[in-house]
C-alpha cells in the first residue's frame, strides 16, 4: 500500500503549504493548502488548518486515487493530479494513459493492473496526457498565466 504521508508532503510542497491565494484568474478562486472555494464549497478556506487539510484530502482525494493502488510512484502521480483536478478526472486521465476502456473515472482492479504493468511507462504517458490536458485550458485567454506552473507540476513525477 503506498505511503499517505508521502504523497501528501510532495503535493503540498507543490501547493505553497499554507499559502493563501486568490488569482483573479483561477478558476477556484480563494484557496488554500491547495483545496479551492469552487472546489469546496463546505470549507472555510481561509481558516483552514494543515491537519484539516490532511484529513480532507485522505478522505475526498487519496481513497479515491492513490490509496487504490500499490505502486508509490504512481498513486502520488494520479493523487496529484486529482488534487489539481479533481480526483475523477485524474482517474479518466489515468485510464486513458494505461489504456483502459472505458474511461469511467472508477479505479478498480482491471485499471490497478493496467497502470502498475510498467509504472514507469504509465508515468511518462499520464504526463504527456496531463500537459495536453493543461495546454487544452489554454484556449481560455485567462488561464495561460498557469501553464507554465502547470508544465512544471507534471514534470516533476518524472
Amino acid at each position: 500500500m503506498p505511503n499517505f504521508d508521502s504523497a501528501f508532503t510532495r503535493t503540498m510542497v507543490i501547493e505553497g503549504w499554507g499559502e493563501t491565494t486568490n488569482h483573479p484568474n483561477d478558476a477556484g478562486k480563494l484557496t488554500k493548502f491547495g483545496l479551492s472555494k469552487t472546489a469546496n464549497p463546505d470549507l472555510d478556506i481561509a481558516n483552514l488548518r494543515l491537519e484539516q487539510a490532511k484529513e480532507i484530502y485522505r478522505e475526498r482525494y487519496w481513497k479515491y486515487t492513490g490509496a487504490r493502488l500499490t505502486n508509490q510512484q504512481c498513486a502520488e502521480v494520479v493523487f496529484d493530479m486529482g488534487v489539481n483536478a479533481g480526483p475523477r478526472f485524474s482517474v479518466k486521465l489515468a485510464q486513458r494513459a494505461a489504456g483502459v476502456s472505458p474511461d469511467d473515472g472508477l479505479l478498480g482492479s482491471q485499471t490497478r493492473a493496467a497502470i502498475e504493468r510498467d509504472p514507469m511507462r504509465f508515468i511518462r504517458d499520464f504526463t504527456l496526457l496531463r500537459i495536453s490536458y493543461y495546454a487544452a485550458l489554454t484556449s481560455r485567454p485567462t488561464q495561460r498565466v498557469f501553464l507554465r506552473g502547470w508544465v512544471m507540476r507534471s514534470l516533476s513525477f518524472l
